[in-house]
């Protein structure tokens, strides 16, 4: 999408509500077809093909149309290996959850248990599950390029910059990580000062006495 092409087509009078893209040969995004200054069209395989686009280059016109409906097609070659390797690290970030609780268990009373497993939750729910959403969509909203108004207030997003979007958005979760690795570090640093952590009665056991029962 190219914000500048939109200037050839200012004496179209064309609607800045109602988006509808189209992608041109050139693989650009228009708002619609009367920002690609578009003024006819045929239908090829219940798809829109626009010709005699004002807006589009005419020396990379070799085609027999100038853009077609929708957005342009992006190529994704690395989906298969970026599946994997999320996979990898979510099996492997599920692995400390076990070990985190049983730290948390065995370093208080066992009367405070319930109210350890508690204390957990609420700092969980205070500084991730509610601000989470406000921070990523913060972040996520850097990436638009292009915003729905009305009324003079600024609405959904209706375009973002691919590259922005996934640098902004695996920057962020990258910096959590590596914060949350830091933290488990010092948790495994300081857990070799828990004593009886498995909660074994180590105390030797004297005078035992060893009763026969006859039945």
């Amino acid at each position: 999408y190219s914000p500048e092409l939109q200037q050839c087509s200012q004496s179209c009078n064309c609607s800045n509500h109602d988006f509808h893209p189209v992608c041109d040969i050139n693989e650009i995004v228009h708002f619609s077809p009367c920002s690609a200054g578009c003024h006819n069209y045929s239908i090829f395989e219940n798809r829109k093909r626009f010709h005699e686009c004002s807006c589009v280059s005419p020396i990379e016109q070799t085609a027999n149309f100038s853009a077609t409906s929708g957005f342009c097609p992006v190529e994704c070659d690395m989906f298969l290996p970026y599946l994997a390797i999320v996979t990898v690290a979510k099996m492997l970030s599920a692995t400390a959850r076990v070990g985190n609780v049983i730290i948390t268990l065995r370093c208080v009373d066992e009367k405070d248990k319930t109210l350890a497993l508690g204390a957990v939750e609420f700092m969980i729910s205070i500084f991730a599950t509610i601000p989470y959403p406000l921070l990523y969509g913060h972040v996520i909203n850097k990436a638009c390029v292009l915003w729905d108004e009305s009324c003079g207030h600024q609405g959904n997003c209706w375009l973002y910059d691919n590259t922005l979007f996934r640098q902004y958005l695996h920057s962020l979760s990258s910096g959590f990580i590596f914060l949350a690795i830091i933290c488990d570090f010092v948790v495994f640093i300081l857990s070799s000062k828990i004593s009886n952590m498995y909660g074994i009665n180590t105390k030797p056991i004297e005078n035992l006495e060893v009763q026969d029962t006859n039945l």
